[in-house]
């Protein structure tokens, strides 16, 4: 496994929703928008704005344009379902077996690649993860510590969590939120997540709903900060996002240096950066 130099100072929330929002009040800088910076992965292949096709294993970043950031060598029978990158080496999963670089990579594994190598960063099964269940949304912080939420409910260490939970892997596994207590309907499943500075949740669905009098797309994003808001709608990034469901996600905030996600596709292209810089 990679080791992740811990930043020093580096704050990590160890919370329990519903009292999230409380404990980090005043905290959280602006949330940021699909109009920053934006890396993202769709269950079917979709046309993206400005006409770039992004398949299922494919990463695209809008930022102003879209890229497509490939993970070198993913067959296209592998769909990639959930994502991050930290300082250049992105986090990943995926929703089948798949031998990628000399490694098998498992559905509950969480895989890494830094342009040339693949790693397994995460063992689901050596850790503790059921047979059956997959990671479907991750997050890495700075130090190289595990957000992440289950397609299923599963029972994990001796503890029961749900689909709709955020559980945190530092060793061992806790719960750093829980869906239903803080709102979730039943049938909705966490599928792409992210974590704001500040603490402040933002993440996906695999299926429409209505969360707290919020009408959502599985497309589109949420975000939580102890009350429910609309961070962003789907076709934002692609109009042909609708038929689609947006299932692995990573944000970018040039403004806010405290993020536990970073951009690891570095650009020379400073035009989003600059247009905030400026406001």
């Amino acid at each position: 496994m990679p080791v992740i130099p811990r930043r020093r100072g580096a704050r990590r929330a160890r919370v329990l929703a519903p009292t999230l929002g409380l404990l980090l009040a005043g905290l959280a800088a602006a949330a940021p928008s699909f109009s920053q910076d934006v890396l993202f992965s769709p269950d079917i292949t979709i046309t993206a704005n400005q006409g770039t096709l992004v398949n299922d294993q494919d990463v695209a970043r809008d930022a102003g344009g879209v890229t497509i950031q490939e993970l070198t060598g993913l067959p296209a029978s592998v769909d990639v379902i959930a994502f991050d990158s930290v300082d250049g080496l992105a986090f990943f999963s995926v929703d089948t077996a798949v031998e990628v670089g000399g490694i098998i990579v498992r559905p509950a594994d969480v895989a890494t690649f830094d342009g040339g190598n693949y790693e397994l960063f995460f063992k689901g099964r050596d850790s503790g993860i059921p047979r059956g269940v997959r990671l479907d949304a991750i997050t890495v912080d700075g130090g190289g510590t595990l957000f992440f939420s289950i397609d299923v409910d599963a029972e994990i260490g001796g503890e029961v969590y749900r689909d709709d939970d955020v559980i945190v892997f530092d060793g061992g596994f806790e719960i750093f939120f829980k869906g239903q207590s803080s709102g979730v309907p039943p049938a909705l499943d966490i599928d792409a997540l992210a974590i704001i500075d500040g603490g402040d949740l933002v993440m996906s669905f695999d299926v429409g709903g209505t969360v707290d009098g919020i009408d959502i797309g599985d497309e589109d994003l949420l975000i939580y900060d102890g009350n429910w808001g609309l961070f962003d709608e789907g076709e934002n990034l692609a109009a042909s996002f609708a038929p689609a469901d947006l299932d692995a996600l990573a944000l970018v905030d040039p403004i806010n240096t405290g993020l536990i996600f970073a951009d690891g596709f570095e650009s020379s292209d400073t035009s989003a950066w600059d247009g905030l810089i400026q406001q």
